[in-house]
């Protein structure tokens, strides 16, 4: 009996031996594969700080190479994630079989290698001799730095009195020296001519060149169906309670005349430009006025607000806007020149209003009614 329970003694004893001579090499084999395969100085993009991961960690480590690792601990992973460019210490707990850990430090650097990206955020587009900001057309986001001011840019000089499509290259640089460069395309449109007269190849545009040119024949001769029209002296007697040539917006009263053509607007009140301002004449009118002056809450007007005309007989009627667009002084869309507002604007038949003021030296505002 006493053999039989030594010789199972001997035998635990033997594979207790084995068990920790294996546990002894699995440990030593796990730590020596560490020391051979963990790389212990890391570089991570700083522009993606926000989405390291712990599997892009380990993956830059190397640890994803060793089978031995079960389990791998990295306390401080959600600091180094909120963390600015610069060097970071990260300590690593990897677990390998048997539930034993293994410590060690990984050197973390946040380095900014992403370049800046370039944001046209609308048409570059101009009249011929605008002048414009690139800060209305462009908009530069670094991951790091944020915005980049485009003082700091370099920007190709545009020539707006050379007709024709432009390329212009844009060049940034952020602190961290990452350079970007892009190619964009500027396009400049024709000036319209200011003559009495047009050739062949601008006769469809005639509405516009009479827009734009100060006294043309056409406009005098309007001026004098104007007076023609005018009411009679009786008719003024019987409509002298009345109110006549003013109109009436936003809670103010402004008074008109009739200027047809005229190379500039009254200085006070209004004035009809184009159209006799006659409410039932089923024809259009264009007022113009100053701002600032007694035009300026022309630029408060919207969609759907009323204007009020009261003509020379002191008949009146009522217009709703349908339309509010800034207009260049060569008669295009200010935020889309390939948008010819012009015809619409001036020519377009129908019982209509259209009220024009300044907003700067080359812009007007223009509203539309009916």
């Amino acid at each position: 009996m006493k053999k039989r329970e030594l010789l199972f003694a001997s035998i635990m004893l033997v594979c207790l031996l084995s068990a920790g001579i294996s546990f002894f090499k699995v440990y030593a084999s796990a730590e020596r594969r560490m020391d051979q395969v963990l790389v212990d100085k890391i570089t991570l993009p700083a522009a993606t700080k926000k989405h390291v991961m712990k599997e892009a960690l380990l993956e830059a480590a190397h640890l994803n190479e060793m089978p031995q690792v079960t389990k791998v601990e990295i306390p401080q992973l959600v600091s180094m994630q909120e963390a600015k460019i610069g060097q970071y210490q990260i300590p690593l707990k990897v677990y390998v079989r048997f539930n034993k850990v293994l410590t060690r430090t990984v050197t973390v650097n946040l380095v900014d290698q992403t370049a800046p990206v370039i944001h046209q955020v609308k048409p570059l587009q101009f009249s011929y001799g605008a002048k414009f900001k690139w800060e209305d057309y462009l908009d530069i986001k670094d991951d790091v730095d944020g915005t980049i001011s485009l003082a700091e840019s370099q920007i190709d000089k545009v020539d707006t009195k050379k007709v024709g499509k432009q390329k212009v290259t844009v060049q940034v640089k952020d602190r961290a020296n990452n350079i970007e460069k892009k190619e964009l395309e500027v396009e400049i449109f024709p000036k319209i001519q200011h003559n009495a007269t047009t050739s062949a190849k601008n006769t469809e545009y005639d509405s516009v060149n009479r827009a734009l040119a100060p006294k043309t024949i056409k406009a005098q001769s309007q001026g004098r169906t104007q007076k023609e029209m005018s009411p009679t002296s009786n008719e003024e007697s019987t409509n002298s309670s009345k109110l006549k040539n003013v109109l009436q917006f936003n809670g103010q009263t402004i008074p008109f005349r009739h200027m047809p053509g005229a190379s500039a607007a009254p200085e006070t009140g209004a004035a009809t430009w184009k159209g006799t301002g006659l409410v039932k004449d089923g024809e259009p009118t264009h007022f113009i006025g100053h701002n600032p002056g007694d035009f300026h809450s022309v630029m408060e007007l919207y969609v759907g607000a009323p204007i009020t005309v009261y003509d020379d007989y002191g008949d009146k009627k009522t217009y709703h806007v349908y339309e509010v667009i800034d207009v260049t002084d060569e008669g295009y869309n200010a935020n889309d020149l390939k948008d010819d507002v012009l015809p619409r604007l001036l020519d377009e038949k129908g019982e209509r209003i259209s009220l024009q003021t300044c907003i700067d030296e080359q812009i007007n505002r223009c509203v539309l009614a009916r």
